[in-house]
This record gives C-alpha cells, structure tokens and sequence, in this order.
C-alpha cells in the first residue's frame, strides 16, 4: 500500500499558532484594563471593550483550527507523532485562552465600573 502524502502547514507558522493566543490574552487583559476606567465617561468604550474580545476571540479560534488542520494531517502516520502532539497543544493553548478571553469579556456586561 502506497503512503499518503500529509499536507502541513509550515513548522514556523504551527509555532506563531501555538504562541498568537496567549498573546491575545495578554492584549486583551491589558487592554481591557487599559479603557475600562473610561465606560463611565464614553459609552462608546463598551463596544470598544466587545470588539476587542470578538477579535482577540476569533484569533484565537483560528489559530485551533490551524491546531486541528495539523491534527488530522498528521493523524495515522507514526512517523508524524510530534505534528500530533503540536496539533493538539496549539489547539489546548487556544481552548484555555479564548476561555480567558471570553470569561473577562463578560465583566463588561455584568460588572460596572461607575460608583
């Protein structure tokens, strides 16, 4: 039986996948930290606070696909055992952090800043 050819993504951009979430944590935290104390002076700050979790968020989703794309690529193959381990850490990486992105971008509705 012939082997499969297994298409892959580049190692570099699995590595940028595995790294991009937890640096959109990080944007988001600060970032969020950064205006919230503005929610009560500019009611345009809320939709700023969403829209900087929807896109931390979907940076994040993309990125587990690209995890999940190595996954199955590389499923079946012995040989390609570490672009399993690879797939599957980028695609726990990015599941815990868009958990913490998404968690933290529900204090915009639920908590209120103003006293």
């Amino acid at each position: 039986m012939k082997a499969r050819a297994t298409p892959r993504w580049p190692l570099a951009i699995v590595w940028l996948a595995a790294v991009l979430p937890i640096v959109m944590w990080a944007v988001h935290l600060t970032g969020s930290a950064a205006i919230a104390h503005d929610q009560c002076t500019h009611s345009s700050v809320t939709w700023v606070l969403h829209g900087l979790t929807v896109v931390t968020g979907l940076v994040c989703i993309g990125c587990g696909l690209i995890g999940w794309s190595v996954w199955r690529a590389a499923r079946g193959e012995p040989a390609s055992a570490p672009y399993q381990f690879l797939g599957v850490l980028v695609v726990a990486i990015a599941v815990t952090n868009l958990l913490l992105i998404v968690w933290e971008g529900s204090y915009t509705e639920f908590l209120t800043s103003c006293h």
